[in-house]
C-alpha cells in the first residue's frame, strides 16, 4: 500500500505507533509482524508511516474474509 507521503513525514517507532493507535506495544509489536500492516524494517526494529497507517485503519473491512495467519496453516484433512 503505497500513498503519497509529505516529505517531511517521520516514520514512527513501536512506542510512537501504540501513542497513536492507542494500543499496547505488545500489539504494535505484533501488528509489526502482521504481513498485511503496513510496515517497515530497519536493521531489526519496526518502523510505520503515519499516513500509511491512517489509510490502512480507514479501509473497509470485509467480515467473512480469512485471515492472514489462517492463510498459511496446513490442513488436515
Amino acid at each position: 500500500m503505497t500513498t503519497d507521503r509529505d516529505p517531511s513525514e517521520t516514520a514512527l517507532d513501536v512506542h510512537g505507533l501504540a501513542g497513536m493507535l492507542r494500543i499496547s506495544t505488545d500489539k504494535a509489536y505484533q501488528l509489526g509482524n502482521d504481513p498485511l500492516f503496513p510496515s517497515f524494517r530497519v536493521g531489526n526494529r519496526h518502523r510505520f508511516w503515519p499516513s500509511e497507517v491512517r489509510a490502512y485503519t480507514q479501509q473497509p473491512r470485509d467480515p467473512w474474509k480469512q485471515s492472514a495467519r489462517s492463510l498459511g496453516r496446513k490442513r488436515n484433512r
